[in-house]
């Protein structure tokens, strides 16, 4: 699952891709929670010696997104979340260059014991969207 993707009203960032030098004079609006994503973007500005305005913190990633929309800022924000946004041109995605984080999630249980019927529909579910958008998630089995 892809990371930290530079969404914005479309109308203002017509490039393909920024790089961390060029947000610098960017109002950012960031996640109120602390997070390991959080703490990689910020030690990526600090890196490149580059400001970061996180002039506004939110509760929730929809109202992050509404406050984006409207133009009051940008934000780094995990591509699943704003798929729907960008589908409709309420925002845009521009991949930050030097930002590529990848996130792996995994459910874990013991190998003696069976997985509940919501465990097995879960896993089913998780392939089916891996394999529909093949390429952007991937789906594997560990043992």
């Amino acid at each position: 699952m892809s990371w930290c993707w530079w969404f914005l009203p479309g109308i203002r960032w017509p490039r393909r891709e920024v790089s961390i030098r060029q947000l610098g004079a960017e109002s950012f609006v960031a996640h109120i929670v602390s997070s390991p994503y959080r703490e990689k973007v910020i030690q990526t500005f600090l890196k490149y010696k580059t400001p970061l305005h996180m002039d506004l913190e939110l509760p929730t990633l929809q109202a992050i997104k509404q406050f984006v929309a409207l133009g009051s800022g940008v934000a780094l924000m995990p591509e699943i979340s704003v798929e729907t946004e960008v589908a409709r041109g309420e925002l845009v995605r521009i991949p930050v260059r030097e930002l590529r984080v990848q996130r792996k999630l995994r459910l874990i249980y013991r190998k003696e014991a069976g997985l509940s019927h919501a465990a097995r529909a879960f896993l089913k579910v998780a392939e089916a969207v891996a394999t529909e958008r093949a390429g952007r998630y991937r789906f594997q089995r560990e043992s």
